[in-house]
């Protein structure tokens, strides 16, 4: 009977050996796993973080693309202003130098008219 006891005992020490390994390796891989978890948690936060400042980025391009786009549309004006003013200008010059050329022939047209007149009095007079 003692020996069935101390054999029981045995059993008992080695079952408890077992345990507590398994213990000891159910307590290893939890902890193993809270590390996992407080990674991921971190990376987490650096992902939102993140997130967040890209998207303050993405609002910050977005209204710089907005303005810009209201300056090309503001140039766009500014270039049609001046195409047409340069077409009324060309106009006007190519006015006046039809005008200019018209007066140029008057202006022979009168010296010649002129010279004319001069030759006839010089007949005139000899």
């Amino acid at each position: 009977q003692l020996r069935s006891k101390q054999q029981d005992c045995e059993a008992f020490a080695d079952r408890e050996v077992e345990v507590r390994k398994e213990l000891e390796a159910q307590v290893k891989g939890a902890n193993t796993l809270a590390e996992q978890l407080y990674e991921a948690q971190t990376l987490s936060s650096q992902l939102e973080k993140n997130v967040e400042d890209k998207s303050k980025e993405l609002q910050t391009l977005s209204a710089k693309n907005q303005e810009l786009a209201g300056r090309l549309e503001e140039t766009e004006k500014l270039l049609r202003a001046s195409k047409e003013l340069q077409t009324s200008l060309v106009s006007q010059f190519e006015g006046s130098a039809g005008e200019l050329e018209k007066a140029r022939n008057m202006q022979k047209e009168g010296q010649d008219a002129a010279v004319a007149a001069q030759r006839e009095a010089a007949k005139y007079q000899n």
